[in-house]
């Protein structure tokens, strides 16, 4: 049994291993969004190059115009029209460039409403506002981990740690989905009370879960090594000594002694097996 204990508590170990290596990983990428996320947007254009296009499209009209308005100055200034040819040619220019850029900028606001990222004007805008509380969900979790730890049978503050955990995954699903949300189909308010409620029920959930999926795993891995101490104690200190005791006291055969050892060499290696399915 010594080579099988050593080779159970390597495996034990090796558990041990990879679920500090996941959570090390898991630790590291939270770290990783807080420190990175906020700052995503840096390199990203100030301007929707989409919009700013469509502007220099619109504009080219105008500039044409421009550029006629200075040709008749040039005109005048040349004596080749009139002062009254001028202001009449100059105005008439002007009242049209007037209402170019008036319905320029129905135009362009609605260029910009459809080239929005989730209701954002640009793609740098909405990084920044998704980096911002992205963080905030993080924060969240690394609270559920601390408050985790704590072994306090304290009632009142395990209610305390609940509304705490309630109340910070709820800020933090409401600051993301309103990020992502641009459909306004009912009044404003509709829309605040509504993600309020679901934010806080999504918040109360994701707690419970959190803390019935901590209660749970610690429960089954006590679990799993009670089981596999009953398991080693029947076999070292029940069934060997008895079948051991049977064949010093020669109650069976030679043959039958054979078919038993070769029974009990099976029973070892299931046994094994599923001992090792249990620290697996």
């Amino acid at each position: 049994m010594n080579k099988q204990a050593t080779k159970t508590k390597n495996r034990t170990e090796g558990t041990i291993i990879k679920n500090r290596a996941v959570l090390f990983i898991g630790i590291f990428l939270g770290a990783l969004i807080i420190l990175v996320a906020p700052l995503s947007h840096i390199g990203l254009s100030k301007k929707n190059e989409s919009v700013e296009k469509y502007k220099a499209e619109l504009n080219q009209p105008i500039k044409e115009l421009q550029d006629q308005i200075i040709a008749l100055h040039s005109d005048y200034d040349n004596g080749i029209i009139s002062a009254e040819d001028y202001v009449v040619g100059s105005d008439r220019i002007n009242n049209t460039i007037t209402t170019l850029k008036n319905n320029n900028k129905n135009l362009i606001k609605t260029k910009v409403d459809e080239a929005r990222v989730f209701g954002w004007t640009t793609t740098r805008k909405f990084i920044i506002g998704l980096g911002i509380r992205l963080p905030f969900l993080i924060f969240s979790i690394i609270i559920s981990m601390l408050i985790a730890r704590d072994k306090s049978r304290d009632s009142n503050l395990k209610r305390a740690f609940f509304l705490l955990q309630t109340s910070c995954y709820a800020i933090s699903f409401y600051v993301i989905i309103w990020c992502f949300w641009y459909v306004q189909d009912y009044p404003l308010e509709v829309y605040w009370y509504a993600m309020l409620a679901f934010c806080v029920l999504a918040g109360a959930f994701t707690t419970y879960a959190f803390r019935y999926y901590e209660s749970n795993v610690y429960k089954i891995i006590k679990l799993k090594g009670s089981f596999l101490n009953f398991i080693v104690e029947i076999r070292n200190k029940h069934y060997k000594p008895i079948l051991r005791k049977a064949m010093i006291q020669g109650l069976y055969d030679e043959v039958y002694q054979e078919e038993i050892k070769k029974e009990t060499k099976e029973f070892d290696n299931r046994l094994r097996d599923k001992a090792e399915e249990l620290i697996s």
